[in-house]
């Protein structure tokens, strides 16, 4: 018996080998992106979206596209922006457009 493993101790360093790869998986959830939330100027936006800033004026103007106003600055966080862009693909945004131009011009 001195020359076979106890079956406890197999056991055993599995049972901590598991537990490691359990914690790792764990902390790999919580970490997340360090730009995930960073904050843009106009400026920023504007070239994070590859659009004019008068664009982005005029989307702030309708209540298109979400920003942030302290005082008199235009903030916007990086990740509302790449969703906006998300919602445009699936023409959310277009839909919102034409509503505005329908309601400028009185269109039915």
């Amino acid at each position: 018996m001195n020359n076979e493993q106890n079956p406890f101790t197999e056991i055993n360093s599995r049972l901590e080998a598991l537990s490691l790869e359990v914690q790792n998986l764990g902390l790999m959830k919580i970490e997340r992106p360090e730009d995930e939330n960073e904050v843009l100027d106009l400026s920023g936006a504007s070239t994070l979206l590859k659009i004019p800033e008068a664009s982005i004026r005029f989307h702030i103007k309708n209540n298109l596209l979400p920003c942030h106003k302290p005082g008199r600055r235009l903030l916007f966080l990086k990740n509302e922006l790449l969703n906006w862009l998300v919602s445009f693909g699936n023409g959310e945004v277009e839909e919102q457009k034409a509503k505005l131009f329908k309601k400028k011009y009185n269109l039915k």
